[in-house]
């Protein structure tokens, strides 16, 4: 069986400088979504996806991280660099709202409709951050009609909500509320992902995604529809 690694970092400093060993290493993963979230990310991101196109599918967008700590100038000037690349992307993301490290939220909500606009018009998915934001931005996203990836979504009394709108990504990590989403999501609305470099106990890497599949596999008895939702997410052959 093949993986797909449905959201990973690969330009993270800890990735990017070993992102040859970690495409030779992936094993069984034939595909990992790369997401930027910053200009640097997004430019390097584009950049391996031309290196290993086979394996990493590009994703660009501002991320709520980003928004926070620059300019509305200096986000506006990367979302038109977005709009001008969006055609070289599977996606826009990652993107989304965070009320975990911050706790105004307009700035953000005001930047993640204007990239949820621009995936709709392009008819491109969105990645989206919602830690806990979650029932804001189900609300904002509830407005438009696009497709959608809610990456480690972790409100289990959420899941059946979101799951009309959504699909619905599982990490490599085993909690109690880990458990519980996979339990709640639908088969036919729910992935895999790393967030490499995170969520592991040591370096994570697309690789590792098997784990979730395989927590998926022991919760549900079936983990065969994952590589069908992501393909049909992110419109890969």
């Amino acid at each position: 069986m093949k993986f797909i690694d449905a959201h990973c970092h690969l330009c993270h400093p800890k990735l990017i400088e070993k992102i040859d060993e970690i495409v030779e290493n992936a094993g069984e993963v034939e595909k990992a979504v790369s997401n930027g979230g910053s200009p640097e990310e997004n430019k390097c991101t584009l950049k391996i996806a031309k290196k290993f196109p086979e394996f990493v599918v590009p994703a660009i967008g501002i991320s709520p991280h980003y928004v926070e700590n620059n300019s509305e100038s200096s986000i506006n000037e990367e979302i038109e660099r977005v709009e001008k690349e969006i055609e070289n992307v599977a996606a826009v993301g990652e993107t989304g709202m965070d009320a975990h490290y911050f706790k105004n939220l307009e700035k953000q909500e005001k930047i993640f409709r204007k990239q949820i606009e621009m995936a709709e018009k392009y008819n491109k998915p969105i990645v989206v951050h919602s830690r806990d934001a979650e029932e804001k931005v189900l609300e904002v996203l509830r407005e438009y009609k696009v497709k959608i990836m809610l990456h480690c979504f972790m409100k289990p009394e959420l899941v059946k909500e979101a799951s009309k709108i959504a699909y619905i990504s599982i990490p490599t990590f085993s909690s109690s509320k880990v458990k519980e989403v996979i339990k709640k999501t639908p088969e036919h609305k729910i992935l895999a992902e790393t967030d490499a470099p995170f969520f592991w106990s040591g370096l994570n890497e697309p690789k590792n995604v098997v784990f979730a599949y395989k927590l998926i596999e022991k919760i549900k008895g079936n983990s065969s529809t994952i590589n069908k939702n992501a393909k049909k997410l992110f419109n890969l052959v």
